[in-house]
């Protein structure tokens, strides 16, 4: 399944966890609250942190296309960390990795 609204972007030279997530924080909405992180079954170079947040749940709506796997209000920061670190980080709603 694909999330309606996600951010993706791929960084030119990795670069450490931290700075990729200081990175998202641009894209955050102002109230976003931290939920819990994991890494979902078979992919341990994954981390997932799931936020929630009442205003991207204001502006987007009840539907449930935005919230696939999540509650209303949910979005992801998904990254995937190797020993050369992070070139990539998507953003979406819902919590569909």
């Amino acid at each position: 399944m694909c999330r309606l609204l996600s951010r993706y972007w791929q960084i030119d030279s990795p670069v450490s966890a931290g700075d990729a997530l200081s990175a998202t924080n641009l894209y955050k909405s102002s109230d976003a609250q931290y939920v819990r992180s994991y890494s979902p079954e078979g992919r341990p170079e994954t981390t997932v942190q799931v936020y929630t947040s009442a205003v991207l749940a204001e502006r987007l709506g009840t539907d449930p296309q935005f919230w696939i796997g999540g509650e209303l209000g949910t979005f992801i920061v998904q990254y995937n960390e190797y020993p050369e670190g992070v070139s990539q980080v998507i953003l979406g709603t819902g919590n569909n990795p």
